[in-house]
């Protein structure tokens, strides 16, 4: 019998119960993430054990795509899992040396994801029909049955759990540096590392999250998170491109990645947003485009710059530089004014 999670409620409460938390603190909140880690751990070891114990001394199965969601529709859902890996960029305020935290968490992250998302696949396949996996929402319990909901359930909830607070954390807090720096209102604001100054921003995740669930659809609101998070990265992919082409000795990053890397990173990122969904790319673009029309005439004067002097001085240098391996003609004359000024 096909069983499905009531998506809406369970979604409802856990942003309530993580709103709640978030109150109490940053560094509260992420003592909860402990137990987290040990339920998810025993739930993927729960998963393993059963599923290999179902599928031993049979053939790997393999079947063919029932084509009954497109490739680009699956990765919209799914791609938001991933995205947490950049949560540790949103508590870096929190952090006591975000400098070493942060790549070294992002890179652990990234990779112990990356590992624990292609083994699940695998074992969720070993231990269930294809027709199981697609219409019981909680298959895992099915296949670690009859001790599923004591081994699996906690890992699950868990998981989505950690999501959450993740979620719930960060959005505040960066809601509240754009405060402080005067391109969000003065009411998001208010001074770091207290709890109790993050209250406007916090509520405004928790009503922004609670509205989300009640559209109906979380696949579709899926599709359109991953949008908006595939937009980031590409910014962020072509910027890291840009500084590195600019040649700013300011520009050091511990980990250097070549700019041509970056730039195919954020083309690539762009190119998926229309692979997904031409249309809601176009106006998730157009959004973010009138949102940087719209804070560019609030930001604050920056003391140290921006990349955009650095890069247009790389590029006069080495326009320079192959205008002086050209050889000068008639064609090319122009006159050129001297002004003299004796003071």
């Amino acid at each position: 019998m096909a069983r499905h999670i009531p998506l809406q409620p369970v979604t409802f409460a856990i942003i309530i119960v993580v709103g709640l938390l978030a109150f109490t603190g940053a560094k509260k909140a992420l003592r909860t993430q402990i137990p987290i880690m040990v339920f998810v751990g025993i739930s993927i070891l729960s998963l393993a054990v059963f599923s290999i114990y179902r599928a031993w001394g049979s053939p790997f199965p393999v079947s063919a795509p029932t084509g009954e969601i497109g490739f680009w529709y699956g990765f919209s859902i799914f791609f938001p899992v991933v995205t947490g890996v950049m949560a540790g960029l949103g508590l870096s305020g929190d952090l006591s040396d975000p400098k070493r935290s942060i790549p070294r968490g992002a890179i652990l992250a990234v990779v112990t994801g990356f590992i624990i998302y292609l083994i699940i696949p695998v074992l969720l396949v070993m231990g269930a029909s294809g027709a199981k996996l697609r219409g019981d929402d909680l298959v895992w319990i099915y296949i670690a049955a009859p001790y599923g909901y004591c081994l699996i359930l906690p890992g699950l909830l868990g998981a989505a759990f950690s999501s959450a607070v993740g979620s719930m954390l960060g959005a505040p807090r960066t809601l509240q540096a754009l405060s402080m720096d005067r391109i969000a209102p003065r009411i998001f604001g208010g001074q770091r590392r207290k709890a109790h100054n993050l209250s406007g921003s916090l509520l405004l995740s928790i009503a922004i999250g609670l509205c989300a669930v009640f559209l109906g659809d979380l696949n579709n609101i899926a599709t359109v998170v991953t949008i908006f998070f595939l937009t980031t990265y590409g910014i962020i992919n072509i910027t890291a491109a840009f500084e590195t082409l600019s040649g700013d000795p300011s520009w050091r990053p511990k980990i250097r990645v070549p700019w041509s890397l970056s730039l195919v990173g954020g083309l690539a990122c762009i190119a998926t947003i229309f692979l997904i969904n031409p249309v809601a790319g176009i106006i998730a673009i157009a959004v973010e485009l009138m949102l940087w029309f719209f804070l560019s005439n609030r930001e604050q004067k920056a003391g140290w710059g921006d990349a955009r002097r650095g890069f247009y001085e790389t590029a006069i240098r080495w326009a320079l530089i192959l205008l002086s391996r050209r050889p000068m003609s008639a064609r090319n004359w122009r006159p050129h004014v001297s002004y003299l000024s004796l003071i």
